[in-house]
């Protein structure tokens, strides 16, 4: 696999100090790096092959987050990773889907390291499918199209964007094959995909326009998990 970087970043000093680190974590790692000093040359450059993007939320004249926006607008669904000095604006990064927000700290390295490698797994595991037998017959689903699983009577319903699979399984089956990918089992009857959470609500969470239940019990769990999930930008 190979893994398409870029790097936006207005200190040349910073930018070379940050492309070598990468450089190391991707040692036994197959990919292409590509380094800018400011938004327009970054935006003007091709971005249909990246996977990640490393973005300082400070470059000078233009602010990171709408750049990041402007990347959204043009449907370019990589891993966002907000590099920034500033520490009031990582909710920001939730408008953008970023993947994580990195203060330039004594921990920026360490935590730059571990966010790339939850990048590569995540990009890894883009096309991971799960089999499931239903009365029509064998399905392959996509995981990350899965947005969450119900019990229904003695039935399992998956819901997709485009269809409602039933199974004749016991949830926990699906729970212990799934929890590797953001799954979580949020009440006894439901489990739900962590990245398609769009909205919190007292106690239950929206998927769309969805609502699912979250125990009571399980809030706390629920709550770290999608921090971890989201990229801790909650």
């Amino acid at each position: 696999m190979n893994i398409d970087i870029k790097i936006c970043e207005d200190d040349e000093i910073q930018l070379k100090y940050i492309e070598e680190k990468v450089k190391i974590i991707l040692n036994d790692t197959n990919y292409n790096i590509e380094c800018f000093t400011s938004a327009g040359d970054l935006l003007n450059s091709n971005l249909e092959k990246i996977d990640i993007l490393i973005l300082d939320l400070d470059l000078g004249t233009d602010w990171g987050i709408e750049v990041a926006k402007e990347i959204r607008a043009r449907k370019i669904n990589c891993e966002i990773i907000f590099l920034t000095a500033l520490e009031d604006y990582s909710r920001e990064g939730y408008k953008v889907k970023a993947f994580r927000y990195i203060l330039k700290d004594d921990n920026m390295y360490f935590e730059l390291e571990e966010s790339i490698k939850e990048c590569i797994k995540e990009l890894q595991n883009e096309n991971k499918k799960i089999k499931i037998d239903t009365n029509q017959g064998e399905y392959y689903l996509d995981i990350y199209e899965i947005l969450y699983l119900e019990v229904f009577s003695k039935e399992v319903n998956i819901h997709t964007n485009d269809n409602v699979y039933k199974v004749m399984l016991p949830i926990n089956v699906f729970e212990k094959k799934l929890k590797p990918y953001y799954f979580f089992r949020c009440h006894k009857s439901y489990i739900i995909n962590l990245k398609k959470v769009t909205r919190i609500e007292k106690s239950n969470v929206f998927i769309g326009n969805i609502l699912v239940p979250v125990s009571k019990y399980k809030f706390k769990e629920f709550k770290n998990l999608l921090a971890k999930a989201l990229g801790d930008i909650l």
